[in-house]
Parts: structure tokens; C-alpha cells; sequence
């Protein structure tokens, strides 16, 4: 047998960093080229927490937890592999409208797009491994740069209990590592050891999984799932500005009774509930792009085709916990 090919190691310096936010802009910020969208779903002030153990360039670990019920999509960067899988094996969400739960695990790979709506209190995981020292990886184990066929490169999730107990198990290590010293002191010796293992696995989920992954539905199931996303993407890309329930309805050749009918078993939520917490997002992101510091809140309201400030405010409150004067006083206090 071929013996396995890793990337260099001599590079190996652990770094660590953890930060905490009321900010779910600048949470979503903290996976560095992923382009990640957050949107807050649940009511009430938002907190979350991010941490990141960095192997070196080839290996980076982030971990991010929150208190809201988030919508969270992005893609990962054209040079790096992804999986992502739950460091709570009791945690449950959706992927699109499908259950990901503790026993799956999530493969993307380059610039493949990804979209949870994920509960309070999930505990995320995400291994982000460099395109070229992955791909040397499965080419040193399974051979021929055939192996890099069209079936690697597709968005897969992988329902094994054992493998992503494994996982778990390796990046569990690694933080406590981290965390019982100086990172930079770690041995040199068990990074390259804890990097080879969690190389070795990445393939060997991917390699055993890849061609019995269960196929989608077909007929009609998946042709409601398909017109469910296409409506909430319709949604985001509008940022919920100048539609209603009735006009989304139209949009989509659907009746009123079937839009609220999708809606409701797909996401768990009406659409109109669904376009007012968009717009409520996306104003609160408006709110604090620095360019618009400048803007009063009616200005940036009127943006969004809001035109009543009173009612306004008590949404918002109900929303995020505080009016839009307390959020905007909060960043610039921050930053001055």
C-alpha cells in the first residue's frame, strides 16, 4: 500500500483566541472568508461566543455557541475543505429544511454554500482544512488523483454516530490542550500527531461515506422543500423591503393558504412574521454600518420603507431586547 503523504509540519504553532459578542454581525464575521449571514429568529438580547485553536495554516478549529434561535448561511472559501458537526451530541437543527442532529456531519467542500436555522444553546464545531493539504491526504491514502472526482466535490451530510464521536473526541483534546497552557509551549510533537489524526479521519469519513450517501427525495416532497428555500432566499435577497405575504404569494404563483401552509411546516414560522424578522435584521445591520453612524434612525429607517418610528421601537424591543437608540449608543460607545 501506498504509504500516506501529509503536508509539511514544521510550521506547527498553536494559536488560540476567544471573544464574546452582543454584536451578531461581528460574530458572523469571525469565520474569516465563509461570507456568513446571521439573522436573529427568536425575541431578546442576543449573546453569543466564538473560540478558535489555530494549528497553523493548513488546520484551524472554530467553535461558536449562542442564546437566540439564528438562520445562518455562508460558503465556504475556494481554498479550504469544511466540516462542521455539533460539539453537543444532543443538539439538533435544520439544514435547509432537513433535521441535522449530533450524529451528522456536514462536508463542504470548496465554495459549496451551506444554510442552518439552529436553536438557542447549539454548539457548533467547524474544521476548516486547506485545499491542498487535504487533497494530499487522499490522494496518499486512496491513490490515484482520480479519487478527486466530481463525488468529492459536492455538499454531502454524513450520519455516522461513531465518526463524529471521533471527532469530537480529537477537537476535545486539542482545546483542552490548548486551554491547560501557553499554546505557543504545546509540544511540536503532539500537534503533528493531533494534525495527522484529524487529517487521517477527515478522509477516512469522507472516503467511507461518500458513495452511500442516502439520495435526496424525489416528486413533489422535494419540490415543496425546493419552492420553501426559493421563497426565503426571495426574501433575504429583497431584505424583506416592499413585499408582504399576499405579494410574495403572487410572486411565486401560489395561493395565500399555500404560502402560510409551506411556511409554517418548513420553517415554523408565518411569512409575514418571517419578512418583518428579515427586515428588523437588516435594519439592525444598517443601523450600525459605520457608513451610516452619519444618518439619523428615521434615515436609515426610511431605507427600509419604514415610516412609523413608535412602532418601530416596539418591535425592535421585542425583537432584541432594546430600542434602536440603545443599540446605536452601545457601538459608538464601544468604538470611541
Amino acid at each position: 500500500m501506498k504509504r500516506p503523504q501529509y503536508p509539511e509540519c514544521a510550521k506547527l504553532r498553536m494559536a488560540t483566541h476567544d471573544m464574546r459578542f452582543e454584536n451578531i454581525d461581528q460574530q458572523a464575521a469571525c469565520l474569516s472568508g465563509y461570507d456568513q449571514r446571521y439573522q436573529q429568529v427568536s425575541k431578546g438580547k442576543y449573546r453569543g461566543w466564538f473560540h478558535t485553536v489555530l494549528l497553523d495554516e493548513d488546520v484551524g478549529l472554530y467553535f461558536e455557541s449562542f442564546n437566540q434561535s439564528l438562520d445562518q448561511w455562508g460558503a465556504s472559501p475556494p481554498d479550504r475543505y469544511s466540516f462542521i458537526f455539533f460539539m453537543n451530541p444532543e443538539n439538533c437543527c435544520y439544514l435547509g429544511t432537513r433535521a441535522f442532529c449530533g450524529e451528522d456531519i456536514l462536508f463542504l467542500p470548496p465554495g459549496n454554500g451551506f444554510d442552518f436555522r439552529a436553536p438557542p444553546e447549539t454548539h457548533y464545531c467547524v474544521i476548516s482544512i486547506d485545499r491542498f493539504a487535504f487533497e494530499m491526504v487522499l490522494r496518499g491514502n486512496l491513490g490515484p488523483d482520480d479519487v478527486l472526482g466530481s463525488a468529492w466535490q459536492d455538499t454531502r451530510i454524513f450520519r455516522d454516530a461513531e465518526y463524529a464521536k471521533l471527532l469530537r473526541q480529537i477537537v476535545g483534546f486539542l482545546v483542552r490542550r490548548a486551554s491547560q497552557q501557553d499554546a505557543r509551549d504545546v509540544n511540536v510533537g503532539t500537534l503533528h500527531g493531533a494534525k495527522r489524526s484529524l487529517l487521517e479521519l477527515a478522509a477516512a469519513i469522507v472516503a467511507g461515506n461518500v458513495k452511500t450517501t442516502e439520495n435526496h427525495d424525489h416528486g413533489d416532497a422535494q419540490a415543496t422543500e425546493q419552492l420553501a428555500l426559493d421563497m426565503r432566499d426571495f426574501v433575504r435577497a429583497r431584505k424583506g423591503i416592499g413585499i408582504g405575504s399576499t405579494e410574495l404569494a403572487e410572486e411565486f404563483s401560489i395561493s395565500r393558504r399555500r404560502l402560510e401552509q409551506i411556511f409554517q411546516s418548513k420553517f415554523e414560522i408565518s411569512p409575514g412574521a418571517y419578512i418583518q424578522t428579515v427586515k428588523l435584521n437588516e435594519f439592525r445591520s444598517a443601523l450600525l454600518a459605520p457608513e451610516n453612524h452619519v444618518l439619523t434612525i428615521g434615515d436609515v429607517a426610511a431605507t427600509f420603507e419604514i415610516w412609523h418610528l413608535s412602532r418601530l421601537a416596539q418591535s425592535y424591543r421585542r425583537q432584541f431586547g432594546e430600542l434602536p437608540s440603545e443599540t446605536r449608543k452601545s457601538e459608538l460607545s464601544l468604538k470611541g
